[in-house]
């Protein structure tokens, strides 16, 4: 796996139901930007969970993957992963016209600049909002369906077994601390 990712990650997934609807590709661009401000609009990261950067090699385009429906499903793609920013998480995700979704993002916490060895922390409080801002994107993005009936999701993480708890002011902090050596994940 890639460096930027080799130590963990979180994904989250997510399907919306509906009667066969698709969004039109051209609009699929502008309703990922409306839900990721939707999102940060109640946990206030500035980054949403499906963020959009708008240069190359890593601003959204779409593809198709030979793993993925026999190549055949087309979908909106951003790969931070593709080209690791220095001191940043890889993230990556991938969107549907007819309402498939999924998000890779590695874990801030191992990055080298908050000085912990990887894979020895995690902030439950960051890790609850980017959980919970995937969770406001999925809302944001059924309702851009008029006929979506539900919404099924799938949230997993490697790399976290062992690991300490820890406080931080947030990922510009810039030395961690357990919160206590009893608290393990």
């Amino acid at each position: 796996m890639l460096q930027a990712v080799a130590h963990g990650y979180v994904q989250f997934s997510f399907v919306v139901h509906q009667g066969g609807e698709s969004i039109a590709p051209d609009g699929l661009l502008r309703i990922v930007e409306r839900c990721n401000a939707e999102a940060d609009a109640i946990i206030r990261m500035h980054w949403g969970p499906f963020v959009v950067i708008h240069r190359d090699p890593i601003g959204p385009r779409f593809r198709t993957a030979a793993d993925l429906d026999n190549g055949e499903r087309e979908f909106l793609e951003a790969a931070l992963i593709e080209k690791s920013l220095a001191g940043s998480t890889a993230d990556t995700w991938r969107v549907s016209c007819d309402g498939w979704a999924s998000l890779i993002k590695g874990w801030w916490e191992d990055l080298p600049r908050f000085g912990p060895t990887p894979q020895t922390c995690l902030s439950p409080i960051w890790f609850s909002k980017e959980i919970a801002g995937c969770v406001l994107f999925a809302r944001a993005f059924a309702n851009s369906f008029e006929t979506a009936t539900a919404l099924r999701s799938d949230a997993s993480g490697l790399g976290l077994k062992g690991g300490d708890l820890l406080t931080v002011a947030g990922p510009s902090a810039a030395t961690p601390r357990t919160m206590s050596a009893g608290f393990r994940v």
